[in-house]
């Protein structure tokens, strides 16, 4: 901020004048036009002890207020609950799966050699001596599957309700005038 100084008028008063209005004019409040130094010789003159209260409060006011913070803190929540979200997208559990390195001619030769009861058997009791997960390992599976999409949801649920956080905190106050 610029300093201030105390240009003396001829009535008595002195009027608060800025080096930015050196060498122009300024008006007193009994009406007479006064005529500011240059830069110069208005470093002479009395500072104003008044301007830098003046400054001080205009820093203050340039604070940080509610607004801000509620909009800070609304894109804080939506950017973590995003990122959250993003991270259990990728850390998805994995299915138990089929183990895709298995000879297919060893067991093609197995099977060919099983009776349909035997193919049946095995079939329908014993799917994990084919490297399928058995129903137990699935029903595992299914349940995580089923919290971590649960987590997944709350996350981008808590993301849009800080987004609309940051939105509603940013238009606090608007139509009113400071």
């Amino acid at each position: 901020m610029s300093q201030a100084y105390l240009l003396s008028c001829e009535c008595g008063q002195n009027v608060s004048v800025s080096a930015s209005q050196a060498g122009g004019s300024a008006q007193c409040t009994c009406g007479k036009v006064l005529e500011v130094p240059t830069l110069r010789r208005l470093r002479e003159l009395e500072p104003d002890p008044q301007a830098d209260t003046a400054d001080a409060n205009s820093r203050d006011h340039r604070a940080w207020g509610v607004r801000q913070g509620v909009v800070l803190a609304g894109g804080l929540i939506a950017l973590f609950g995003g990122m959250a979200a993003g991270v259990m997208q990728y850390a998805a559990p994995q299915p138990p799966g089929i183990n895709l390195e298995l000879d297919l001619e060893r067991w093609a030769e197995y099977v060919d050699q099983m009776t349909l009861l035997q193919t049946w058997e095995h079939w329908h009791g014993g799917m994990q001596r084919l490297g399928v997960a058995d129903s137990q390992q699935l029903e595992s599976y299914r349940r995580e599957l089923q919290t971590h999409r649960f987590l997944q949801r709350i996350l981008l649920g808590v993301a849009i309700a800080g987004a609309v956080l940051a939105v509603a905190g940013g238009c606090l106050g608007r139509g009113r005038k400071a």
